[in-house]
């Protein structure tokens, strides 16, 4: 999801020969971590979970709050950059079954607050998505939970990118794609219809039919 000012990134497409689009792999990658905030959140976050005094070896409920504040994120985030947000944090939750309490209303607790301890949940972040007009957060945010829980289910039944990087890089082809469900200029001819509607030619006119109205 690029911020750059210059939109498509520039170097990273081509139209070839005028009919088809070919891009370059190593300019996108290069104008992704450059220009794009998105990306460098998704990238922290990976070398943090990597890393043994990072992420790698965090309590169940240090995750909890990161899946809280990432699912959070993405509820409030626009829908492209939400869905990349979701596929990282639901990979990371798939992976570990003991946070899958987090998909209950009433949330889990995981030794948050000392001696008042709290409850953490995405429910409530899912719910938002799942009345979202997009149609891939309202179906990541009405199933989810079943793919989460689902020890058959594969988060690539509803997710349509395989990773959040390929995701990110694949924001202005698919701008292209929704091209082609628009109607060809000249496509669709307008209708005649077989008599013109009259309006008021006059003020005179105006008042009659206000007066055949009762008025104001």
């Amino acid at each position: 999801h690029s911020e750059s000012a210059e939109w498509p990134p520039a170097r990273c497409y081509d139209l070839a020969g005028g009919t088809s689009l070919q891009y370059s792999r190593k300019e996108l990658a290069a104008t992704l971590e450059a220009e794009s905030v998105p990306f460098l959140v998704l990238r922290c976050l990976d070398n943090a979970m990597r890393c043994p005094h990072g992420f790698g070896k965090a309590s169940d409920g240090v995750l909890a709050t990161l899946l809280e504040a990432l699912f959070l994120l993405a509820a409030g985030a626009d829908s492209f950059v939400g869905m990349a947000l979701l596929r990282e944090a639901s990979t990371l939750l798939k992976k570990n079954r003991r946070l899958h309490t987090l998909l209950d209303p009433e949330g889990g607790l995981f030794g948050l607050g000392g001696i008042t301890d709290r409850a953490v949940s995405i429910a409530w972040q899912l719910q938002p998505l799942a009345c979202s007009l997009a149609p891939a957060p309202a179906r990541i945010g009405r199933g989810l939970a079943d793919v989460i829980r689902g020890r058959r289910a594969l988060l690539g039944d509803i997710f349509s990118a395989r990773d959040a990087k390929s995701w990110l890089e694949s924001e202005f082809p698919q701008h292209l794609v929704a091209l082609l469900e628009a109607p060809k200029p000249g496509s669709q001819k307008v209708q005649p219809t077989r008599g013109a509607a009259s309006f008021c030619d006059s003020p005179e006119e105006l008042r009659r039919r206000i007066g055949d109205c009762g008025g104001f």
